[in-house]
């Protein structure tokens, strides 16, 4: 039985594909693959209302086992091994710099658009903001 539900939730993964593919030729639109394909897949849980246990299955799977996606790449790295030699440092530095752009980027963005009031008690405080109407005592301690 498990493997019948398997075999669905591959099938509905690959139609996706399938049409990802056919919407990237069809629509004049510089969109990858895999978006198309993420698109349709959400397009299809918002019909249903839910996540089938098919492709809820194979989805936990194929992220159980999401390393070994990564392997290719790691073995690419390796047969670029003279660039790195020659580039390494220019490379390292240019994928820190951009990883911590997108993280303070992100974060900030979090931020802004964050609904929940800020943790900070000051910042409830309508008195924190200006300093004139602090209570005097405060000042003596």
């Amino acid at each position: 039985m498990m493997g019948l539900q398997a075999l669905r939730g591959c099938a509905v993964l690959a139609g996706c594909w399938v049409l990802a593919i056919a919407l990237r030729e069809w629509v004049p639109l510089p969109i990858p693959v895999p978006l198309w394909g993420m698109a349709l897949l959400f397009a299809l849980f918002l019909i249903l209302g839910r996540v089938p246990a098919d492709i809820r299955l194979v989805g936990e799977f194929l992220l159980h086992h999401m390393p070994l996606f990564f392997v290719p790449a790691i073995l690419g790295v390796l047969a670029y091994q003279d660039l790195l030699r020659l580039d390494g440092v220019a490379l390292s530095v240019a994928l820190v710099v951009s990883t911590l752009i997108g993280l303070i980027v992100t974060a900030g963005l979090f931020r802004f658009l964050d609904p929940r009031p800020s943790a900070d008690p000051r910042a409830s405080d309508p008195r924190a903001s200006d300093p004139r109407e602090s209570d005097p005592r405060e000042s003596d301690q």
